[in-house]
């Protein structure tokens, strides 16, 4: 994937931007402005995640985060573990490498 700021690791969590993972995982992705949202849906779930916030919500239900979605250099940065399992992927991490790795199940 290519990314407009490249993905960075803060509080053991990477952290990717929001349009450019999301489209790749196939999902239809919103941004509000006004209250710094990010809401992506796919296949029956919906995922809403907030600037600063480490709660998320999945279809409506609070879920906790282990870093919250942040703003770096004009940039939406979530984390990109959880999203991409909330959407139905499974992902792995190769720490020699630092190889993220995210396949459908």
């Amino acid at each position: 994937i290519k990314f407009d700021k490249d993905p960075y690791i803060k509080n053991d969590t990477t952290l990717v931007g929001f349009r450019s993972i999301l489209e790749a995982l196939g999902a239809n992705v919103e941004w509000d402005a006004a209250t710094k949202t990010v809401t992506a849906a796919k296949g029956g779930t919906t995922v809403r995640l907030t600037i600063g916030d480490k709660t998320a919500y999945v279809n409506g239900e609070p879920a906790e985060l282990t870093q919250a979605p942040e703003i770096s250099d004009n940039s939406t940065m979530i984390p990109i573990r959880f999203i991409s399992e909330q959407l139905g992927m499974t992902v792995s991490w190769d720490a020699g490498t630092r190889l993220i790795t995210i396949t459908s199940k």
